[in-house]
């Protein structure tokens, strides 16, 4: 009877452990973090703390290395599109080069905000330690929970009576969808649509003015960075990259070259295998985010391989197959 209750106290001991936060700073709960000074964001217009206050802010700390990280994604994509009607803001933190991030983000495919910060005052405050972080910022913008993982229960309780609206205004709603659906010249199209034929406040403009130079410039670096990725043989994610931007109503200012970019590419030899591979990839990272399917995404990666040799594609499932060693 002893043993069972000594047994009893380690697994409630244990278990405790697992489902507490483990603060990289316990002193930074209750504070107000400081704003994100940013060198680049993905899948979102530049964001404030300020700005999201009223809502339940979760900001994962993260490194395009980080193994857990990666295992994060689908969860993470999951939760931000369910908590977008519920109150709920999902950001994950890098101090890494925008061309590591560029081409982490293009390969497991986050949908929530992803910000480069251009010093680590944020990661500081909260004194990471190791990846990934995590911090659930409450309504009144204060953190209320820190640690690594377990953080479901603070989101909930964080979201309640938090601020459901949309983060674009009422008269930008549409737009706002379609960027959801990362169809960025629809976004486009939507907020000219918007600009020059509904009524709009002068705030409600403002926002239309910058939301429009915010989208050109989003498609310029896309253009910027499809360019790079052809030059360095990896064609199948410059075109992913860049498609988003060219099929929409009021086309974006470069749009004329982007698509004649887009029929050099088409035209090149080896363009079909360079695409068959790369969805093949795509659907290889799909199955590696499941432990019940890892077995089939090394198989497919190793067809890459062998497929493709030679290719960019064949070279990025190299190196997944070398992060999945473990399970072969």
């Amino acid at each position: 009877m002893k043993a069972f209750a000594g047994i009893a106290a380690a697994v409630a001991l244990a278990a405790s452990v697992m489902t507490s936060p483990v603060y990289a700073n316990d002193s930074a709960v209750g504070s107000t973090p400081p704003e994100i000074e940013a060198v680049r964001w993905y899948n979102t217009m530049p964001l404030t703390f300020e700005q999201l206050q009223g809502r339940a802010v979760l900001v994962e700390v993260f490194r395009t290395w980080c193994g857990a990280c990666k295992n994060q994604i689908p969860s993470l994509n999951s939760k931000a599109e369910k908590g977008r009607k519920e109150g709920l803001v999902i950001i994950g933190v890098t101090d890494e080069p925008a061309e590591v991030v560029d081409q982490f983000v293009a390969t497991y495919q986050p949908t929530y905000p992803i910000v480069i910060t251009k010093d680590n005052s944020f990661e500081r405050h909260l004194g990471v330690k190791s990846f990934p972080t995590a911090a659930v910022i409450d309504t009144k913008g204060d953190i209320s929970w820190l640690g690594h993982f377990g953080f479901e229960g603070a989101v909930k309780n964080a979201q309640k009576g938090a601020d459901r609206s949309p983060l674009w205004p009422e008269p930008f709603a549409k737009a706002e969808k379609k960027l959801n659906d990362h169809d960025m010249a629809g976004a486009y199209a939507e907020v000219s649509k918007t600009i020059e034929k509904k009524p709009l406040d002068d705030e409600e403009a403002a926002f239309g003015a910058r939301a429009k130079t915010w989208l050109e410039s989003e498609a310029s670096t896309a253009f910027t960075r499809a360019k790079a990725l052809v030059a360095a043989g990896s064609v199948y994610m410059a075109m992913t990259k860049l498609e988003p931007y060219v099929d929409g109503d009021a086309p974006f200012p470069e749009h004329q070259e982007m698509v004649t970019f887009l029929e050099e590419q088409r035209s090149r030899d080896g363009f079909k295998d360079e695409m068959k591979a790369g969805g093949m990839l795509v659907e290889a990272n799909d199955l590696a985010r499941n432990k019940r399917t890892v077995k089939d995404a090394i198989e497919m990666f190793e067809e890459i391989v062998r497929t493709y040799a030679g290719t960019a594609v064949a070279d990025v499932a190299l190196n997944r197959l070398d992060e999945l060693e473990k399970y072969r």
